[in-house]
């Protein structure tokens, strides 16, 4: 968990036009969607990572003044929390999207490189 919310805070200051698809499951951005703008309609197209990183901050405590900065690794941590319980509820009113959450590691987590001999 450390090394994920180490991730999100270094990928949302490096790489903040990307879309939030790059970090976040379907299942966890349109929750985050939702519960950020109190809301039971989610957009076709993902915010970006920066709008999401904001986002999630904020539900963990930053505050977002001007001479703020960007968001800590402890703010993440706390939202990152609540977002973990706002996917649960996300999935209980919409149950056809659990199948699009994945227990495993997503594919853009970093992994390492199978070895030619161990393709075998």
């Amino acid at each position: 968990m450390a090394w994920r919310v180490y991730y999100l805070t270094m990928l949302g200051r490096v790489e903040e036009e990307l879309p939030c698809k790059v970090f976040f499951q379907d299942p966890e951005w349109k929750a985050l969607y939702t519960w950020h703008h109190h809301t039971t309609e989610v957009p076709e197209k993902p915010p970006s990572l920066k709008e999401a990183v904001l986002w999630i901050a904020k539900k963990g405590g930053f505050q977002g003044r001007k001479a703020d900065g960007h968001p800590g690794t402890e703010v993440l941590w706390h939202g990152l929390q609540k977002l973990d319980v706002a996917v649960e509820m996300y999935l209980v009113f919409r149950p056809l999207e659990r199948g699009a959450l994945k227990s495993e590691f997503p594919p853009w987590y970093l992994r390492p490189v199978a070895d030619a001999e161990d393709t075998g």
